[in-house]
């Protein structure tokens, strides 16, 4: 999740296995799979995320919904930080000297 060309696939991957992850896993696990969806940073992953736990999926994981509500915080924060920095970090690095 921490590499941006590899991160879609790694979300989908995670989705297709979760249930099969959870039975082999320790019972923190599911609390790792669950907050490794912070390295998004936008409104429609978070929608995603919030879509794809669903109580029946929480009740697997210990503290699942806290640990939910966190890494959902964490993408929305992230998000609300770029949509308003975004513009400006562009403005800067578009007026760099080009070698």
């Amino acid at each position: 999740m921490r590499s941006e060309e590899s991160r879609e696939a790694t979300w989908g991957w995670m989705k297709d296995n979760f249930d099969k992850l959870i039975a082999m896993g320790t019972k923190y696990q599911g609390e790792s799979l669950i907050g490794m969806t912070r390295a998004f940073c936008d409104d429609a992953h978070a929608k995603d995320v919030e879509s794809f736990f669903t109580p029946e999926r929480l009740a697997k994981v210990d503290g699942g919904p806290r640990v939910l509500s966190a890494a959902l915080e964490g993408i929305r924060l992230c998000a609300v930080k770029r949509q308003k920095q975004e513009p400006s970090a562009r403005e800067m690095f578009g007026k760099q000297r080009k070698p």
